[in-house]
């Protein structure tokens, strides 16, 4: 009995001694997915699961292309925000290939702005009017705060502009992505035109059944000598103001500004 006792016990332990060496590689596996990771959130924008997604949707792109794709997040940076961009993304040996070929968003979030930064290969696949173009489409998101829609909305625009570069067709200026169609503003446009248009039908058709018309003054209603005003004044009564506030870029959706690899705006 006491033999089988120890016997269990020690089957016990030696089921305990296997189990760590997986959980350490779960660790190690946690380790190398944040330090092999192409988003880096300082500014803790999104949750672990969020991060996680991204960065995997990211790793799997990039195993399969020359360029490269990075979303990185920062409370703060100091200076220009395109060549702080570009130095970051330097220093920090971002991008594949002898030329770290890529394409950067970066978020800072005290200062509001958003900065894409193209390398390499980057800058055939990414012009100017189409970081740009990329910038005025996450715009909303990030202002809205639906950061990882933001961010996953970037990767999305940025693989299509990668492909058709690595296809020989890039997106340039007088080629970028076609904007979807607007139909509920066109169909309200319509409709309003529409409604102005019968306006005026009908108000012409009024005027030709009515022979007498609204006159401006009361002379026409009052029979000459029955009425003698003899003291007369004007007195002014109140005014309407209508005043319209005018956007500046400190109120999120600044101009896009570009320059050398990198296109900012503000959120």
């Amino acid at each position: 009995m006491k033999k089988r006792i120890i016997a269990i016990i020690a089957a016990i332990l030696t089921f305990a001694l296997m189990a760590i060496p997986a959980m350490a590689l779960d660790a190690d596996s946690d380790l190398i997915y944040q330090s092999n990771s192409n988003v880096y959130d300082e500014a803790n924008l999104l949750s672990s699961s969020e991060a996680k997604k991204l960065s995997q949707k990211i790793a799997s792109f990039n195993q399969n292309h020359n360029i490269d794709i990075v979303v990185v997040t920062l409370q703060n940076l100091q200076g220009n925000p395109n060549t702080f961009a570009e130095n970051y993304y330097d220093s920090h040996g971002f991008g594949s290939g002898g030329s770290n070929s890529g394409v950067m968003l970066l978020i800072s979030m005290q200062t509001r702005d958003w900065v894409i930064t193209a390398r390499g290969k980057g800058l055939s696949a990414f012009c100017k009017e189409g970081r740009e173009y990329i910038g005025e489409k996450i715009q909303p998101k990030l202002s809205d705060g639906d950061y990882y829609k933001a961010f996953d909305l970037f990767c999305d625009l940025s693989e299509d502009f990668i492909v058709q570069y690595e296809n020989g067709t890039p997106y340039t200026a007088d080629n970028l992505p076609m904007k979807p169609f607007p139909v509920l503003p066109f169909a309200l446009g319509s409709v309003a035109v529409a409604f102005i248009i019968s306006l005026i039908v009908t108000a012409v058709m009024k005027s030709h059944l009515k022979s007498v018309r609204p006159q401006d003054t009361a002379k026409y209603y009052v029979r000459p000598g029955s009425l003698n005003i003899v003291n007369g004044y004007e007195q002014f009564l109140y005014s309407n103001v209508t005043s319209t506030k005018i956007r500046s870029s400190s109120d999120g959706g600044g101009g896009i500004h570009s320059s050398g690899s990198s296109s900012s705006g503000k959120f």
